[in-house]
């Protein structure tokens, strides 16, 4: 995506990074903080660290390393009728939380990554 007029770029790989490391985490109960060091994910605190790092909270261990993998996805799809604003289009409803749930892909996005928190 490299839209100018909403300041977004990022691409369609940035995703499927996140998402794996993501996964990953989630597999290992390890995550990589900021500095390198290896955070185990407990019982009681996992799934809100994880959590945080899908949301790219400012509570995320590492921001950067861990994308932002839920908003920016909603961002994906909400440009795909036109991912370089060659024609200046608006996003489409999955780019507002007004109206995203009008649109079906809403669903499908949040059962995968909802799906992250049940990796076994």
């Amino acid at each position: 995506m490299n839209r100018t007029s909403e300041q977004l770029q990022f691409g369609l790989r940035d995703l499927e990074l996140w998402a794996d490391r993501l996964l990953e985490a989630a597999r290992t109960m390890k995550v990589v903080s900021e500095s390198g060091e290896k955070i185990e994910l407990t019982i009681d605190t996992g799934i809100d660290v994880l959590g945080s790092m899908i949301e790219a909270s400012m509570l995320s261990p590492n921001k950067n390393f861990y994308g932002d993998l839920h908003n920016l996805g909603h961002v994906a799809i909400a440009c795909a009728h036109v991912p370089d604003d060659r024609h200046l289009e608006a996003l489409g409803v999955m780019g507002d939380v007004s109206t995203a749930m009008r649109d079906p892909a809403f669903y499908r996005w949040h059962k995968f990554t909802d799906n992250i928190f049940q990796v076994p």
